[in-house]
């Protein structure tokens, strides 16, 4: 979180507190909108096959004790604390609601297991820690963050992680599309 921070907004930020606190923020947000995103693609599938109707109310129970969730925070923590109120609401509605409560209700309804949700997660999740290390390497070993090294590491990651899941996370049949694409456009490109 520190390297975006520095490289975005560090020139405006002159209290060390606060920027620290803002690292914070980005540590309890960055995990949630992770879970957001996956959850998203089950509500999408699940939208698609119909099911709407059965976990409507649910998505929209979560909804709404975010907010109540945060506000109870705001008032319960410690004065020091409560600048993470919204953020750790947020955090704890994505880990219950979208990552234990959501799949559980939906795996019921498709007849399958409670595991059998996360599998498809698996190795995309495996790329991304191997394609992550020279990201948690490279902000042990930079101190001064500047905006070219900040996308150097981001194009490389991405860079990795393309190629990676290339390998690992397509199945035969989309590799053969893509490269069929590739050679389409390259024969397009001689003539």
């Amino acid at each position: 979180a520190e390297p975006i921070l520095v490289v975005l907004v560090s020139h405006g930020v002159e209290d060390p507190v606060k920027f620290q606190q803002m690292a914070v923020l980005l540590r309890l947000l960055g995990p949630g909108m992770a879970m957001y995103c996956v959850s998203e693609g089950w509500v999408r599938i699940f939208y698609g096959a119909g099911h709407v109707h059965r976990y409507a109310l649910l998505l929209l129970a979560g909804g709404i004790a975010n907010p109540l969730i945060a506000i109870a925070l705001l008032i319960s923590l410690p004065e020091s604390l409560r600048y993470i109120g919204p953020a750790a609401a947020y955090l704890s509605v994505m880990v219950l609601v979208a990552m234990i409560i959501f799949p559980v209700w939906c795996a019921r309804f498709v007849e399958l297991r409670f595991a059998d949700m996360f599998t498809p997660l698996i190795r995309p999740l495996m790329v991304t820690a191997v394609c992550s290390a020279p990201l948690v390497i490279t902000t042990v070993l930079i101190d001064n963050w500047n905006l070219p090294l900040l996308l150097t590491g981001g194009a490389a990651f991405g860079i990795l992680y393309s190629l990676a899941a290339y390998r690992f996370i397509l199945a035969d049949s989309d590799r053969q599309r893509i490269a069929g694409a590739v050679l389409r456009w390259r024969q397009a490109g001689d003539q």
